[in-house]
């Protein structure tokens, strides 16, 4: 794909513009459409820069988020591939944690067309543990996107779950029907919890239990940008 060097510059931008670029910025960006995939992907996929001084560390975030008005699968795998442990051990209000927390409503808000591509990664015993689970929960954020994609991820995630006996990949798979309250799978999750194959320090069978009947966590999903900036930041740089 050939790049628009006027491209580059601009959302190079995001580096200098602290906790909330201005929306005259954001609106240029999207205005390339999905010219700016290439450039917003590299900067998304920039692990290390969340770690830097700000404002350089929240230019990830900026990016990841523009990334998700494109909407296209073209982002499942690099963000997959970006993910690791050491982002999901960041404390809460750090920049790498507002992006684990960010990154699979981004990939949820693809919809149908993710559905296929995550499941492939999440059934992936060659991948990290930590990007299996995020596919998982990126599968489950879908749903907020195309609610008749329920009984299919759903159905889906049950499967997985009575075939499977490795207990950090169960854990994952209830921690996505938690998150969407799947009390269809109620009985299931409870039985696997009683064999002892769910690792009860990711997800008790108590927790599990409380969320499985209350009402789903999708709604991020569904923000616009302006509200995804009101509702997940400011955001600290605390070390």
């Amino acid at each position: 794909m050939t790049i628009d060097f006027d491209i580059r510059p601009t959302i190079t931008q995001l580096q200098r513009v602290g906790i909330r670029p201005a929306d005259k910025l954001l609106h240029k960006i999207m205005q390339y459409g999905p010219a700016a995939f290439e450039p917003l992907c590299e900067l998304a996929c920039n692990i290390d820069m969340l770690f830097e001084e700000p404002p350089a560390c929240y230019a990830p975030i900026h990016a990841l988020r523009l990334l998700g008005e494109l909407r296209t699968p073209r982002s499942i795998e690099p963000l997959i591939n970006a993910l690791s442990g050491d982002i999901l051990d960041s404390e809460d209000g750090t920049p790498e944690a507002v992006w684990a927390n960010d990154a699979p409503q981004i990939l949820g808000m693809i919809g149908r067309p993710a559905v296929d591509p995550l499941q492939a990664l999440a059934d992936d015993p060659e991948r990290d543990m930590v990007q299996r689970g995020m596919a998982l929960l990126a599968l489950a954020f879908t749903i907020g996107i195309e609610p008749d994609l329920r009984p299919t991820v759903i159905g889906g995630l049950i499967e997985r779950l009575a075939a499977s006996d490795d207990r950090e990949f169960n854990s994952h798979i209830v921690i996505a029907l938690s998150n969407v309250a799947a009390r269809e799978a109620y009985s299931q999750v409870m039985a696997r919890f009683r064999a002892g194959a769910i690792d009860t320090d990711m997800i008790t069978a108590a927790i599990a239990r409380q969320m499985l009947y209350s009402s789903t966590r999708l709604g991020c999903v569904r923000h616009t940008l302006a509200e995804r900036y009101a509702s997940h930041g400011p955001f600290e740089q605390s070390r």
